[in-house]
């Protein structure tokens, strides 16, 4: 592709309109997130926690204001994540597709033509998969930082950060630049793969919905977002638990929450908290990432259909 073709797919409406997301979403869905972090940090082999009481103790030690601790660390993440996610996703496909035209052409697999619509494949989900796995890599590689801050700051009695400055530098000067990756390869593994499946699936979902004759973009952003994201949460839960842990290793007081790798934190889980230990947190986590994922793709699908459109040209 010629450099003039690449630098035109980057439409600053898609990363605008993936900033807004982030905001909308993280305003309605921080206390979950809290409940969630804390939950699993909290749990251990002596006080099996549930959701609610994690909801009693928050509300007990620190009111209402509790439930929306680290959130200034998740604004900031989830407005640089969506934007950098959503505009990575739109310039994804389209190189993806414009790299691929040729077979495209020659083969007819991508999109193939039935009575003048257009209907999804197999080929065409391979391609989203690709894009929206390499838009979450991009996402996680450059949000780390942040996501490392956000998730020690979500936990219930946590107050070693005064700021976001406060904590960078203290990151920097008691763990080093690996500090701000910690949990990294966990979050790699659950997201990326997590991440093309989940637009696979939502693709897949929302064409079904369409064929069934609801045209509404709104409800079949609802409808598929909820469906795919119940699945993947539950899928990926084990790996949620052990990345969270991971990120606030080094503030841990409990022994048994050290992992070294992933592997080593499977089986830690399932030695001192068995089966369970694997979905700590999954009823905050499913509630958090339902409600999340309606209002992320309904918000985003509607302004993406918005007329307006900027694009950056030389």
């Amino acid at each position: 592709m010629k450099k003039e073709e690449i630098v035109q797919s980057v439409k600053l409406s898609d990363i605008k309109n993936g900033g807004l997301t982030g905001l909308m979403t993280i305003l309605l869905i921080q206390p979950f997130q809290v409940i969630k972090t804390s939950m699993i940090v909290i749990y251990n082999k002596q006080r099996r926690l549930k959701m609610l009481d994690v909801i009693k103790q928050i509300k007990s030690e620190e009111g209402l204001f509790g439930f929306y601790r680290g959130f200034l660390p998740s604004v900031v993440k989830a407005i640089f994540g969506y934007s950098i996610f959503f505009g990575s996703l739109e310039f994804n496909k389209t190189i993806l597709k414009k790299t691929l035209n040729y077979s495209y052409n020659k083969n007819n697999s991508i999109i193939k033509e039935k009575k003048d619509e257009k209907i999804f494949n197999f080929n065409e989900g391979a391609l989203n998969f690709l894009a929206s796995g390499m838009a979450r890599t991009i996402q996680a590689l450059s949000v780390s930082p942040i996501l490392v801050i956000k998730t020690r700051s979500e936990v219930l009695g946590f107050n070693s950060y005064n700021n976001l400055f406060d904590a960078f530098k203290k990151i920097k000067k008691e763990e080093g630049i690996r500090g701000f990756y910690a949990g990294l390869r966990t979050t790699l593994l659950k997201d990326v793969p997590a991440s093309g499946l989940f637009y696979m699936s939502y693709e897949f979902i929302k064409k079904k919905i369409e064929n069934f004759g609801i045209k509404n973009i709104q409800i079949q952003a609802i409808l598929s977002s909820t469906i795919t994201s119940f699945i993947l949460v539950v899928m990926t839960n084990p790996l949620e638990v052990i990345r969270t842990r991971q990120q606030y290793q080094h503030f841990s007081t409990n022994p048994d929450h050290n992992y070294n790798n992933i592997s080593h934190g499977v089986l830690r889980i399932y030695e001192f908290e068995g089966i369970k230990g694997f979905f700590v947190g999954i009823a905050p986590r499913l509630m958090k990432k339902g409600f999340g994922s309606v209002i992320v793709w309904t918000v985003y699908e509607s302004l993406k259909t918005s007329p307006r459109k900027l694009s950056i040209k030389l």
